[in-house]
């Protein structure tokens, strides 16, 4: 069925969308009064006698959230099946800098014990570890060897 004319004009004058324009009349009068109105200022009287309203915006329920967010409260909703995502996703990112801080910080020491660093050069690379450049030990091995050989 098409919109009724009354609707789209009331739309337009209530700025909202004709899915939010309800007709509330409960005579027949009311409708054919209704039916009848193809000016602004005929709507306009349809607004004003409250047989044209628009309805309120309609939100998102928040009501299953909420009850999940009791039950993980609980404890539950907690298990492997509600994870998704690799085994690192859940790792915490400091625990990971420190792991690979502490290899890269271990390899740069053997350079420096074998011999292939002086200090000067050993503190050059230190303040380096933390960029992507020194992030596994090949890397560390890689930039030291090419740098100062052997």
């Amino acid at each position: 069925m098409n919109q009724p004319m009354f609707v789209r004009l009331g739309a337009s004058l209530l700025k909202a969308g004709k899915g939010r324009i309800r007709y509330r009349g409960t005579t027949s009068e009311d409708w054919k009064r209704a039916s009848e109105a193809v000016s602004r200022e005929q709507v306009r009287a349809l607004i004003q006698d409250k047989l044209l309203v628009r309805l309120p915006i309609q939100g998102v329920s928040r009501g299953r959230a909420k009850k999940n967010l009791l039950q993980r409260q609980k404890g539950k909703q907690r298990g492997p099946g509600t994870k998704s995502g690799s085994a690192k996703t859940y790792e915490r990112r400091a625990k990971t800098y420190v792991t690979r801080i502490r290899a890269v910080r271990d390899e740069l020491q053997k350079c420096r014990d074998e011999g292939i660093l002086s200090q000067p050069e050993y503190r050059f690379h230190y303040r380096r570890l933390a960029t992507t450049q020194y992030n596994t030990r090949a890397k560390v091995r890689l930039r030291v060897t090419e740098k100062h050989g052997t």
